[in-house]
């Protein structure tokens, strides 16, 4: 949250000043439910889920959009550990970074009036509901 607070600390008056703007923050869908044995890094991520939401009121007036994407696993260093190896990382149905990123691309590629607020992404090998 800290990098998440000074990043729109230092970003948001120069946004102001120019009318417009796109800040975008990578939470997890860790910020949507929270996980067993994973409590403060879902705290963090539901937080951050709540500053984009505070924020995009605040600054949507000044034609910023504030959003938040939330992926689901993603092939990284980042997944290796909770009984994850490298290898069963490399082999799973995560995500490339790549898939995340042409999400983020998506969302900043929105019409000047239309923005996303909150978007979810998952890989498609997770088990059904």
């Amino acid at each position: 949250m800290k990098s998440s607070f000074l990043f729109a600390r230092y970003t948001a008056p120069p946004m102001i000043e120019q009318k417009g703007g796109e800040i975008l923050f990578i939470s997890s869908v860790a910020g949507l439910q929270g996980y067993a044995g994973e409590a403060v890094y879902c705290a963090s991520k539901f937080a951050q889920i709540g500053f984009a939401q505070a924020l995009d009121g605040e600054l949507r007036k000044h034609g910023i959009k504030v959003g938040a994407i939330c992926p689901g696993g993603v092939k990284t260093e980042f997944a290796v550990g909770k009984g994850r190896t490298e290898e069963g990382v490399k082999s799973s149905y995560m995500m490339e970074p790549s898939e995340v990123a042409d999400a983020i691309v998506f969302a900043c590629m929105q019409p000047r009036n239309a923005r996303i607020l909150q978007m979810t992404v998952r890989h498609m090998g997770e088990p059904g509901r």
